[in-house]
């Protein structure tokens, strides 16, 4: 249902949210913990959850404001035609939102509420997956319909784990624990943006020399990869205390 080169559209847009979400991110990924665990009760890291989420509001609507204000210079960026501009504004939008959940996500990880982690994000990337399928299969909709997917996807897992946010802590604001997270945070924006690129600037050159088509084949050889990757490397993690115990 989708060509090689659709595959090549949707790589070039992966690779322009990668590079974007760690900047617009502005390192809270990695700041929010240390805050959260001196909190020493529930009022204190709620004001470093809430505090980091004014933080992305601000972040992710400067993000989408640029997404649909230049869209064919950003596509231009990765390479992209403008017949895709729409596509570059709404891969952004959905880059946003997952910005935006990001503390209500570590909020859940810090807490160990694993079970509640893999329902939310199983359930969420099943409705990604049949949306995507619908658009694409039914509707006819090519790599649109692959990105209007993601985008429920991200909208979905943005609703869900905020809500479970809302109920576990008070709304709270602290402009201290914003300078205390901007001071641990933006220090490794650089480090986390040229990581991305590191990782994912081959499909830029593979587009340049050899077009859309090589890359939508390499990112499908590239995802396979990284799906069993993942897969083995969650195999051994769980099988080491086990050798540890018995050896």
């Amino acid at each position: 249902y989708l060509t090689p080169s659709e595959y090549g559209v949707i790589a070039m847009l992966a690779l322009l949210s990668m590079v974007a979400q760690p900047v617009f991110s502005l390192g809270l990924s990695a700041a929010l913990g240390p805050s959260y665990f001196e909190a020493i009760d529930i009022h204190m890291k709620s004001k470093a959850i809430w505090s980091g989420f004014a933080i992305h509001i601000i972040s992710a609507s400067m993000l989408v404001l640029l997404g649909w204000s230049f869209p064919e210079f950003l596509g231009r960026l990765v390479r992209l035609p403008a017949e895709y501009s729409q596509l570059v504004s709404l891969s952004l939008t959905g880059t946003a939102l997952t910005i935006l959940v990001t503390v209500f996500m570590q909020r859940v990880q810090f807490e160990k509420q694993a079970k509640l982690y893999v329902k939310i994000t199983v359930i969420t990337a099943l409705v990604a997956i049949l949306i995507s399928i619908y658009t694409v299969v039914f509707l006819g909709w090519g790599v649109a319909g692959m990105v209007y997917g993601q985008l429920a996807g991200n909208l979905i897992t943005f609703l869900s784990f905020m809500a479970v946010g809302m109920r576990a802590t008070v709304p709270s604001f602290n402009s201290t624990m914003v300078k205390e997270l901007l001071s641990l945070g933006l220090p490794l924006v650089p480090s986390f943006a040229f990581l991305f690129i590191l990782m994912h600037s081959n499909k830029y050159f593979l587009e340049w020399y050899a077009g859309l088509d090589a890359v939508g084949i390499y990112s499908i050889g590239f995802n396979l990869g990284m799906a069993i990757s993942i897969l083995t490397a969650g195999i051994a993690t769980a099988w080491y205390p086990f050798f540890m115990k018995y050896m």
